[in-house]
């Protein structure tokens, strides 16, 4: 088995987050405007759906839901219900809010920059 890399599991979370028509053009107008973390936990949330999924010969395999903010990826076939997942609950958000430049204006923290 084949351990994933930190880039190739940014880029898993990615083709999850933006799988639907319109996701990047949303993702940038989330990172103009910024969220706060029940703002980002709804849009990760709605970018996820229900639940779904890709994988073919030669790339990785991914499954994701919305419930429990959910991501898995592997280079084999897995079965979600039995695997771990890459990214799960504050870990997705705190990725997703790296991965598309979303800063989060209730963090107090940010004037200092």
């Amino acid at each position: 088995m084949r351990d994933l890399t930190n880039e190739e599991k940014q880029q898993s979370l990615k083709r999850a987050l933006t799988c639907t028509g319109g996701a990047l053009d949303r993702w940038s107008a989330r990172a103009a405007t910024g969220l706060n973390d029940v703002g980002m936990v709804k849009a990760v949330r709605y970018e996820l759906g229900i639940c779904g999924g890709s994988g073919r010969s030669n790339s990785i395999h991914i499954h994701y839901e919305g419930a429990g903010l959910k991501v898995w990826a592997a280079w084999e076939i897995f079965i979600p219900s039995s695997a771990e997942p890459i990214f799960q609950g504050d870990a997705t958000i705190k990725a997703a809010r790296c991965l598309f430049g979303i800063k989060n204006p209730d963090d107090v923290q940010l004037d200092l920059f």
